[in-house]
């Protein structure tokens, strides 16, 4: 974001009195108050795209804003500090202010490089005689490259509807894995969203990867599950594989809890929380949705099933050393079992020959696994059937 001193509501960041100016002290603590005012995963978007040359900025301000760590580049480094900022990790820029101020009279040698002009006056001196007392100066937020704090963005942005089963008539001292599934229309290119849930009567494990690939901790913050917050942001690595898309009825991402008491009938104790951080999603062209909780049918979040279908059963769950996959086929087939960890890693792989009934088969490399959470698989000809074993 980068605001023209010709805007009144921001006149009182960008004019400075007296001599050897600078934007005021009240300033200051305002650019820490609204630190990531503007600053969002689409940002994350623009700023690889300039890097990689698809689309390059092509402002000098918004390259400044683009340069989070100040190294006077663009780099992925960039997206790391600013991705950090979205998910909470940090509450500030390491090496940079929330805010900067360019002299507006500046002229950059080269707008599409601002850099070799670097450093850039964010200071003017005047002199008592020059009749003038006010110095203008051109804001740059810091991490907002497509001015999303301002007033253009849409007052009412279309909405993107997610979905979980209701979290009601569990008991104490369960394990539950909860889908969030996008149950939109609308294909989409990136999303984040802060939620809340009751610490009281559920604890995080891990959240895990859904449909979306390369989900893994850099994705997540759970540093605050103890006190019932987490955030979460996805966008794929390849900005142009339109396979790597969230597509209708794709699960976003999988949260484990264990219950610590009893859940009511009917309690809603997973929410979007908008505080931190607004739940929003992008398509590819930069359209902006938010996003929404709207109930679902219970069928929506059923497993998906073939028309040769494989009956799969993990037992035990939670285990703390290795567990069984039983696995019920309806004819003769060779199948492959693997064992993924909470980012996709895997980590177990056997390939098998299923026979007509049912076969146990342990899963004997778990238990020199670490606790968290797994995903396990068990394909064949025609079926996929997967599910989640929890190392406790």
């Amino acid at each position: 974001m980068f605001l023209s001193v010709f805007r009144p509501k921001y006149f009182w960041l960008l004019s400075c009195l007296f001599w050897g100016l600078y934007p005021t002290e009240s300033a200051a603590q305002k650019q820490e108050e609204d630190i990531l005012k503007g600053v969002n995963t689409f940002d994350l978007i623009l700023i690889h795209r300039h890097i990689i040359g698809e689309s390059p900025l092509g402002d000098p301000y918004k390259i400044i804003a683009a340069d989070a760590n100040r190294s006077h580049s663009i780099t992925t480094a960039d997206i790391i500090d600013i991705r950090k900022l979205i998910l909470g990790i940090d509450t500030m820029l390491p090496h940079n202010s929330s805010w900067r101020f360019i002299d507006k009279s500046f002229r950059f040698t080269n707008p599409n490089n601002p850099f070799p002009d670097a450093p850039f006056p964010e200071k003017v001196t005047q002199l008592q005689s020059s009749g003038s007392n006010t110095a203008n100066f051109v804001a740059v937020k810091v991490g907002d490259v497509n001015g999303s704090a301002t007033a253009s963005r849409p007052e009412t942005p279309a909405i993107a509807p997610i979905a979980w089963p209701l979290l009601q008539g569990r008991g104490k001292q369960e394990t539950i894995s909860i889908p969030v599934i996008y149950t939109g229309q609308d294909s989409l290119l990136a999303f984040q969203i802060a939620l809340q849930f009751d610490p009281q009567v559920l604890q995080l494990i891990s959240p895990s990867a859904g449909d979306l690939p390369e989900f893994t901790q850099a994705n997540y913050n759970i540093t605050e599950a103890d006190h019932g917050r987490l955030r979460l942001l996805w966008f794929p690595t390849n900005l142009y594989d339109e396979t790597q898309r969230i597509t209708p009825g794709a699960t976003l991402f999988y949260l484990h809890f264990k219950t610590l008491a009893p859940i009511p009938e009917g309690d809603q104790l997973l929410q979007i929380d908008n505080n931190p951080i607004p739940g929003m999603a992008w398509a590819a062209d930069g359209q902006e949705f938010s996003l929404e909780y709207t109930p679902a049918p219970a069928e929506r979040f059923k497993r998906l099933q073939t028309n040769e279908p494989l009956e799969v059963t993990c037992l035990p769950n939670p285990g703390s050393t290795d567990f069984s996959l039983t696995v019920k086929c309806p004819d003769e087939r060779k199948a492959r079992l693997a064992l993924y960890d909470a980012n996709g890693v895997r980590v177990v792989f056997r390939d098998v020959q299923l026979q007509e009934g049912k076969q146990h088969f342990i899963i004997h490399e778990a238990a020199v696994l670490p606790a968290g959470v797994y995903i396990w698989k068990v394909i064949s000809r025609s079926a996929k059937v997967q599910g989640h074993w929890i190392k406790i």
